[in-house]
């Protein structure tokens, strides 16, 4: 009976092994580092633009991701920033593992400057957002009097 219960916990430890094994496995890939523009953002990726003729990657943020600016003088010191200053039109560099297309984040730097200028961009963009939707609820509704008037 003894003897059951020892194969029992050392194949359950052994399966627990080998899955932690193949589940780090799976996401260990090679060491990425982008320098890019966020274009867009949905929950917990980001769609990055790099700098050059590259293709647009995307980028997981996880729960140990840094994000950073430096500051001070000579930027030695770190400021940590929120997950919430990742928006559309900043400039940023990511340091993670995955491939050309995809990148799960370790760390993100930023500067204050191109969180400035991002910010403006953002709204400046509001606005027009605003009278986009206002204008597409008056093409909808133009159109059904139209079809009214047929």
């Amino acid at each position: 009976m003894k003897e059951n219960r020892t194969w029992i916990v050392a194949l359950t430890a052994l399966v627990c092994i080998c899955c932690v094994g193949f589940a780090h496995g799976a996401s260990n890939g090679e060491k990425i580092k982008i320098n890019g523009l966020i274009t867009g953002r949905d929950g917990d990726t980001l769609t990055l633009k790099p700098i050059g003729d590259q293709a647009a990657v995307v980028v997981v943020l996880t729960d140990t991701t840094s994000i950073a600016m430096p500051k001070g003088l000579l930027g030695l010191r770190k400021s940590e920033q929120a997950v919430t200053a990742l928006i559309p039109g900043l400039r940023i560099q990511v340091e993670g593992t995955g491939t050309d297309a995809r990148v799960v984040a370790k760390t993100i730097r930023l500067t204050k400057d191109d969180l400035v200028l991002a910010e403006t961009i953002q709204a400046g963009l509001t606005p027009t957002q605003r009278q986009q939707a206002v204008n597409k609820a008056n093409i909808a509704t133009n159109q059904q009097g139209i079809q009214t008037n047929q």
